[in-house]
């Protein structure tokens, strides 16, 4: 009988995990934004616990005049979801970030980088 409740407790603990919904991620919590210390070129993001531990986080500048290389960049989210990464763009430019963990990807906000 022990089995045979252990096997039942197995099953239904199956389904319900296979039946209970996901949660979608999250975007990034909006960062702080500051000009560059290294590249009078470009602007500094950071946010400090905007992010899943670990998360690979994203920026777009949606610029297409710019070099698809300049465009893009990314780093990784501490174990607390701290990060900073530096992005090129203009005042005026709008960056899509968004941020990934395992095969998750969230949506993304919209980042309009300020007057310098």
């Amino acid at each position: 009988m022990g089995g045979f409740l252990l096997r039942a407790f197995g099953v239904c603990a199956v389904l319900v995990a296979c039946t209970s919904p996901t949660l979608p991620l999250p975007p990034p919590a909006l960062p702080t934004i500051s000009v560059s210390e290294t590249n009078p070129q470009a602007y500094h993001l950071k946010s400090e616990q905007g992010t899943i531990g670990g998360a690979l986080v994203i920026a777009v500048n949606r610029d297409t005049t710019m070099k698809p290389e300049e465009r893009v960049s990314g780093t990784i989210a501490d174990g607390d979801g701290t990060w900073e990464m530096d992005v090129l763009g203009k005042p005026g430019d709008v960056l899509d970030l968004s941020q990934e963990s395992g095969s998750a990807r969230s949506g993304s906000i919209d980042v309009t980088l300020p007057a310098r």
